[in-house]
C-alpha cells in the first residue's frame, strides 16, 4: 500500500467523521484537521479508524508529534511498511491480531 492509498483512506474517514468536511472539501497534506473543523474527538476517531483500517498501531507519543495530515501519513506509511516487513520501527506495533477492546486500550495509552 502506498502513500496515496493511505491518504485516500484518511480522506474518506475525514469526510465521514468531520462535520465540516465533505466530498467537495479540498484536503491537502499540509492541512491540520483542526483547520478543517475537526475537534479533538474527531481527530482521535480519524486516527484510530485509520489505524484499524490499515491494521497497524502507531505509538501515541509519535502521534502527538504529528503537526498536520502529512505527519500522520508519514507515521501510517511507516507502520504499513513495518507490518509488511519492509521496515522496522520501535514506534510501530502490529495490531492485526488484537481485539477491538485491546486496540481501544492501546489508543488510550493503557495497553498491557
Amino acid at each position: 500500500m502506498n502513500r496515496n492509498e493511505i491518504f485516500a483512506i484518511v480522506k474518506s474517514l475525514m469526510i465521514e467523521i468531520i462535520d465540516d468536511v465533505d466530498t467537495n472539501t479540498e484536503i491537502n497534506e499540509s492541512d491540520r484537521m483542526a483547520d478543517l473543523g475537526a475537534d479533538s474527538i474527531d481527530v482521535v476517531e480519524v486516527v484510530s479508524d485509520s489505524m484499524r483500517a490499515l491494521k497497524v498501531k502507531v505509538d501515541r507519543s509519535k502521534l502527538d508529534s504529528a503537526q498536520n495530515i502529512s505527519g500522520l501519513l508519514d507515521l501510517l506509511e511507516e507502520a504499513v511498511k513495518v507490518k509488511n516487513g519492509e521496515a522496522s520501527s520501535r514506534a510501530v506495533k502490529r495490531v492485526d491480531e488484537m481485539t477491538e477492546a485491546e486496540l481501544d486500550m492501546a489508543l488510550q495509552g493503557q495497553s498491557s
